[in-house]
Formats: structure tokens, sequence, C-alpha cells
């Protein structure tokens, strides 16, 4: 081979280095929410699930786990009807969720709060009186509530502090974001919803459905375990489904 050849072939086999090598680095496409200027985070899984991963604070808001465990989240809570209840089916099928609970229930139920720690599940911040104007408050109001809150949720607890916060109604903007980054709170949203908070309730099965024909690995997943309606029969009927539907594929879950 000529030395004008060898130079050629050198050259083919640098460009196609530099090829894969800016091919692994493409970013994820990064999906979009309605509510503008705030990120969200679409981590999306490759590969073997990791055991309980963290999402750390910043300012975006994440939809999935960044592994390929599934979250499953409840909101709203604790409730001294429904808790108890959702608590026997994930110890059921040996999920672990995340509860997203408000201040106002922690005060009146702090032996639930515990019960959910001992359990090992994870629990998060939906401040202190589930309030959708809180996206429109001044950062100091924001920073107060959500302080309490965790304060709340810590001494019920028993000394669990909240690594996660979950706007109500989902209404997350830039400043409410912000102000849990800055109290060390990652922002929990969700890319999949049962739709069990509407009323009428939908019937266990059409719960189930709209899980189960949008989870995939990876996701976050919002129910609840109080709150609108009033009654939580059908998400607590339809939870079993959704487990089973979850295990049957062979997913694994996470408590984040």
């Amino acid at each position: 081979m000529s030395n004008w050849a060898r130079r050629v072939v050198a050259l083919l086999a640098v460009g196609l280095v530099l090829i894969g090598l800016a091919g692994a680095n493409i970013a994820q496409p990064v999906v979009s929410l309605p509510i503008p200027g705030v990120p969200v985070a679409a981590v999306r899984p490759a590969g073997a699930a990791v055991p309980s991963p963290r999402l750390m604070p910043a300012n975006t808001v994440y939809e999935y786990t960044g592994t390929a465990g599934i979250a499953l989240t409840f909101d709203d809570g604790p409730s001294p009807i429904w808790t108890p209840k959702v608590l026997q089916v994930l110890a059921k099928y040996h999920v672990h969720a995340v509860f997203c609970m408000v201040g106002f229930r922690v005060r009146e139920h702090p032996e639930l709060v515990r019960a959910v720690a001992q359990a090992g599940h994870t629990l998060c911040n939906h401040t202190v009186n589930h309030d959708p104007s809180i996206s429109r408050w001044s950062p100091r109001d924001i920073h107060r509530d959500l302080a309490e809150n965790n304060q709340l949720i810590t001494a019920a607890s028993g000394g669990v502090r909240p690594r996660y916060f979950r706007s109500p109604q989902g209404l997350f903007t830039p400043r409410v974001v912000e102000e849990a980054r800055r109290l060390g709170l990652a922002s929990l949203g969700w890319r999949v919803t049962a739709f069990d908070w509407q009323s009428p309730p939908l019937p266990p099965k059409a719960l189930a459905r709209n899980v189960d024909i949008r989870v995939r690995p990876g996701s976050i997943v919002l129910m609840h375990d109080a709150g609108s309606p009033g009654t939580h029969r059908h998400t607590l009927a339809a939870l079993s489904i959704i487990i089973a539907y979850i295990q049957e594929h062979g997913w694994q879950t996470t408590a984040l």
C-alpha cells in the first residue's frame, strides 16, 4: 500500500471515531411543560434499572425517574381511610412508592406519616394547604409554606426529611421550582396519570387502563390517596391491576 493510501485510510478511521463520539453525545429530547419558563427533565431510561435513584434539586421539573424504574406516586394524603389501604396493597406486591403529603393532613394524622416512612416509602412535600394559587405567590411566601411543610413532615415521620416537592395540581412556575430547589427539594411532575381525581370517579378498570396504555419504564405515575373526588375506593381497586400489569411485563418500580 502506498503512503498516500495509508493516509486516506487513517483519515477515514479518525472520521469514523469522531462521528461515533458525536452520536454518543446527542442530547435526549426534552418535553416541554404547558407552563412557560420551566424546563422538563426528560431523562429517558436505558439499560437495567438502578435501585433507589435520586433526582437532584434543580430548576427543572422531573417527569421521568432517570432509570428503568417506574415511580408510583400518591397525592393529597395522608388519609385515615385510604392511606392504610394503599400501604396494604403496596406491601402485598412488595412495591415502594412516593407519597406527596399536604401539611394540614399531616398535622391531623402524624401517625400515618410515620407509618409511610417506616414502610420504606418516600416522602414528598405537597404544600401546607394544597392552594394552587401558590404558583403566583411571592418567593418569600412560597419559601415559608414549603419550609413549614418540610418541618411538619419531618417531625411527624420521626426525622425523615422530604426530598421532593410537587406543586398543587402540577402548577409549576419558575419561582415555585426555584424556592423548592433552595430548600433542597427536587420538583416532581409526572408523565402518566390515572385521572383518579375526576368526579364522578371513573371505574377501576378505566383508571388502570389510563395508566397501562401509557406507562413505560422510567415513567412517573400520578395517583391519589386523598382529596378529590372524596373517595378513593376506585384508586385502590385500580392499583392492584396497575401493579400486576407492570410486574407481568417484567418492569421494575422505584420509590426514588
